[in-house]
């Protein structure tokens, strides 16, 4: 059983919202849209909690003028309390009250066995509805954020719930429909048609021989809500002109259920009675990665996402020209980036601190582990750490860095330090005091570390460090490799060596979380 789980607020009352506590990550909760608390004596910036997962523990600071309680005792204004799991907390004496829960999370939702097979073991009867079921789901991970959309149509289609069940699962765009105009994006929400003459009878065949038909597809348009009425009614007339039962899950956004991530089979798996036979199912998309003319005249695939989306869950892949025409299958580029391969990588990185004072300078891209190698090897070596996001401005950490050589302390500067123009100030400075310098250099590629961001986006580890990706790629295109003529003792590659808080955290990490080019 994993240790996997995340702090939330429960309302013990009606009409107010869930707060979700991320991982040392403040929190503000008071009088807002968002928790649906309306009372006047309820500042806007009542409480500020922080959760700390590891401990099992909430720090709760109050900053409004009104009284709160946590656990029967009064929060004066000001002060820090400890909340744990179970623990009641009123924002107002009295009301608007919450209970501190902790909620064990699975991130790859429920796994049936025949044990637990064993004690659903009726054969549904129910009669198939021509009808639409939406639905708007969270993630386990980040649960108040609704982002994955969900349509059911024949949703109680009627199955043998004790035999395992075949997915023929289907990419949207450019698998099972096309645009009637000819353009690569829809002009509305009518610009469709079926991909070819064949979608139906196969998919017609494929229910008749008991395969649950899925459709996965990727909308990040979604996330403006004026789109959605729209597309909901797209989707209905498509699955009127398939007339099957079939799912739909609808990713809006960048995160856990966006392909290539997972999470859209894996709400799939929670949604499915049956267990799934995966050596039978199989997955088809159009992001394949193929080359430029991968047949005559076609372009090279835009993605990879379909191809990787089928590797991470482990079903077959085929192209909608593979399966649905037969054709041979094409020519495609492995991915530039493969987290599989981390698994095998050498974890036993030592190194040798200097008998003497000394200065280390990390460089690397956001998202490299940099700030990761500093905590858990420098910061018990009597290290002091010169941070720019601390700091500020880089002004104050030359300050704060001359002060600690000044005082005979080892120092190690944690910033990206990309440029040799910033890493000659550096030793510059160093030479002042006598005092030589090294440099330790993040061997993280550009695509590891924007895996390394999407995964903390994901799981919501180290929520308060994740960026935009493009200043991860921004990073990359000014980068200037260091050199010992630059004045360092020596030049060290560091790896990136991940720690994981769970199995289903360490299984994530392997997966294929971002479209590597």
């Amino acid at each position: 059983m994993t240790d996997d789980g995340m702090f939330e607020l429960e309302p013990l009352e009606n009409g107010i919202e869930p707060v979700v506590l991320p991982d040392s990550v403040q929190v503000v909760v008071g009088r807002d849209p968002s928790t649906k608390i309306r009372d006047v004596h309820c500042s806007r910036k009542q409480l500020t909690l922080s959760a700390d997962y590891k401990n099992k523990v909430v720090s709760v600071t109050r900053a409004g003028l009104c009284p709160s309680v946590l656990d029967g005792n009064i929060i004066e204004k000001g002060t820090t309390c400890t909340g744990q799991d179970q623990m009641i907390l009123e924002l107002l004496p009295g009301k608007l009250k919450y209970r501190i829960i902790w909620k064990k999370i699975n991130l790859f939702g429920k796994r049936r066995t025949t044990e637990t097979m064993d004690s659903n073991l009726n054969v549904s009867t129910k009669k198939v509805r021509s009808n639409f079921q939406w639905d708007k789901l969270g993630h386990r991970s980040t649960a108040s954020q609704k982002t994955l959309l969900r349509c059911l149509y024949h949703a109680d289609d009627s199955s043998n719930e004790l035999a395992p069940v075949k997915i023929a699962a289907f990419d949207l765009d450019g698998t099972i429909i096309k645009t009637k105009s000819g353009y690569v994006f829809p002009k509305g929400c009518d610009d469709w048609m079926l991909w070819d003459i064949k979608i139906k009878p196969t998919l017609k065949q494929l229910h008749k021989d008991g395969y649950k038909i899925v459709i996965f597809t990727n909308q990040a348009s979604l996330r403006s809500e004026s789109n959605v009425a729209n597309f909901k009614q797209k989707i209905e007339n498509i699955l009127k002109e398939v007339k099957l039962p079939v799912s739909v899950y609808i990713s809006t956004t960048y995160d856990v259920f966006r392909k290539p991530a997972p999470g859209m089979w894996y709400q799939l798996i929670d949604d499915t009675k049956q267990n799934i036979e995966m050596s039978g199912s199989f997955y088809v998309g159009d992001a394949a990665g193929r080359k430029d003319n991968w047949a005559p005249g076609k372009k090279k695939d835009f993605s990879m996402a379909d191809r990787l989306f089928a590797r991470n869950v482990g079903v077959t892949f085929f192209t909608p020209e593979e399966y649905f025409l037969d054709w041979k299958v094409a020519d495609y580029k492995q991915p530039s980036f493969d987290p599989n391969t981390l698994q095998t990588q050498d974890t036993d990185f030592t190194f040798n601190l200097s008998a003497q004072q000394e200065a280390i300078v990390m460089v690397g891209s956001p998202a490299s582990g940099k700030s990761q190698f500093v905590k858990n090897h420098l910061l018990n070596k009597n290290f002091a750490v010169i941070n720019m996001d601390t700091l500020k401005t880089w002004s104050k950490c030359k300050k704060e860095m001359e002060m600690f050589l000044r005082n005979k302390r080892n120092v190690v500067i944690d910033n990206t330090n990309l440029k040799a123009e910033r890493r000659k100030e550096i030793i510059n400075i160093c030479r002042q005091y006598n005092v030589q310098a090294r440099c330790f250099v993040m061997n993280s590629s550009l695509n590891h570390c924007l895996h390394n961001n999407k995964f903390r986006e994901i799981t919501g580890v180290n929520h308060i460090n994740i960026i935009n990706p493009s200043i991860i790629t921004n990073f990359w295109k000014d980068y200037e490799e260091p050199s010992l003529n630059e004045g360092f003792t020596e030049i060290i590659k560091v790896p990136f060596i991940p720690t994981f808080q769970g199995d289903d955290h360490k299984k994530l990490y392997y997966m294929h979380l971002i479209d590597v080019k």
